[in-house]
């Protein structure tokens, strides 16, 4: 029998945060080591809440995926309260405004998680000027910091759609062109092959 949820103060769903990324860091290591595939070519990709975990995965284990696609995602976790629907999410990601919490939340904010001198695999971000949830400085300010640090990013950012619309605003037709191409680019065009871990969508 599943153990019920109960809600939670605010710090213990932050403790929390890193065993969900413990759980999927566990589930590329044993891809790997049942030889399902190989580190290069796996790459995670995620939308809102799992575009922050896709963010994760990058910065805390990057030596586990070759990439990451992370659509309309939360990535700076210490100003996420303070833009747009952030405020709602404390009790599911912690309050950054709480030094206890943000002890917590520090180390898995990939904008923050991000060391000079170190490899990351290619990141993908692809958000939307439209979205009121997440808001697109999250991925803006990722690119950029990325970019600063001479690290491989691309990022696209659509001027329509929202945020549970399709990669940030783009057309079905549209998204169909636009992932596998990009996605071919990052994975040196070797997309046979290539093991897809996707992190889900947090809505």
């Amino acid at each position: 029998m599943a153990t019920p949820w109960v809600p939670q103060p605010g710090h213990r769903r932050a403790a929390r945060r890193g065993v969900v990324v413990d759980d999927l860091a566990a589930i590329a290591r044993q891809l790997v080591e049942r030889g399902v595939t190989t580190p290069e070519r796996i790459t995670v990709h995620g939308g809102s809440a799992g575009g922050l975990l896709a963010g994760e995965m990058l910065t805390l284990h990057p030596e586990l995926i070759g990439a990451a696609v992370a659509e309309v995602p939360l990535m700076d976790m210490r100003r996420y309260t303070h833009l747009l629907a952030g405020a709602f999410w404390r009790t599911e990601f912690g309050d950054p405004d709480d030094p206890a919490d943000w002890a917590l939340m520090e180390p898995l904010s990939p904008f923050h998680a991000l060391r000079a001198g170190r490899d990351y695999p290619p990141l993908l971000l692809l958000t939307s000027t439209a979205d009121d949830r997440v808001h697109p400085a999250h991925a803006r300010t990722m690119a950029y910091r990325m970019e600063a640090m001479g690290l491989d990013v691309s990022y696209v950012e659509m001027t329509e759609g929202g945020h549970t619309g399709s990669a940030g605003g783009a057309a079905p037709e549209q998204e169909l062109d636009l992932e596998p191409a990009v996605a071919g680019e990052i994975a040196e065009g070797a997309l046979d092959g290539i093991t897809l871990v996707y992190a889900g969508n947090g809505g």
